[in-house]
């Protein structure tokens, strides 16, 4: 059973024994290397990942840049959201920066879940929500904050992203170069 799971979502809202059971059956446990893709663009997003241990990257490429859109680490979701809710082919590419392990559920068995619970339902519905205010806070961030003030907030709200992840996908998820990120690290020291 996933306890890291369903503890995630009974953080959200109480969990009745068969809902837990229902999630514990949805989710599959897999496991990936280092450098293998759960998603490339042009595919679309059939799972919402929940990364037991191991970094995912969720990135799209424009003009032959990669540009990270999230980080995810040990106790976070993962999704490549517009293809996933769409259904359509998805602009986002999601790779293991790490040898992984996660627990997968396929968007009908997802879909499933939230018909037979509410309460999984409404975990749903809490996700998306924060997942959109997150959305909001990093394009506020990227568009109104200083190169400096965006590098200091990643390091005080997810510091072991410095130990995990390269600064080259640290600072295309902050909308900077590996130039101006190695200038902010060096004003630090």
């Amino acid at each position: 059973m996933p306890q890291n799971l369903l503890t995630y979502f009974s953080r959200f809202v109480p969990l009745t024994d068969e809902a837990q059971a229902a999630i514990s059956s949805a989710f599959v446990r897999q496991t990936y290397r280092r450098g293998d893709y759960l998603l490339q663009a042009g595919d679309v997003a059939n799972h919402l990942y929940f990364i037991q241990t191991g970094v995912l990257r969720v990135y799209t490429t424009v003009e032959a840049t990669d540009c990270t859109l999230f980080l995810g680490l040990d106790g976070e979701m993962v999704v490549a959201l517009s293809s996933f809710i769409q259904r359509t082919p998805s602009a986002d590419s999601i790779r293991c920066l790490e040898d992984t392990e996660l627990y997968a559920v396929h968007y009908d068995r997802l879909q499933g879940l939230y018909d037979q619970f509410a309460a999984i339902d409404r975990v749903g519905r809490l996700l998306i929500e924060r997942y959109a205010i997150q959305l909001r806070d990093h394009s506020f961030s990227l568009r109104f904050h200083s190169t400096e003030q965006r590098y200091d907030t990643l390091q005080r709200t997810r510091p072991e992203l410095f130990q995990r992840v390269s600064l080259t996908h640290i600072a295309s998820f902050l909308g900077m170069t590996a130039q101006a990120i190695s200038m902010v690290r060096a004003k630090r020291r």
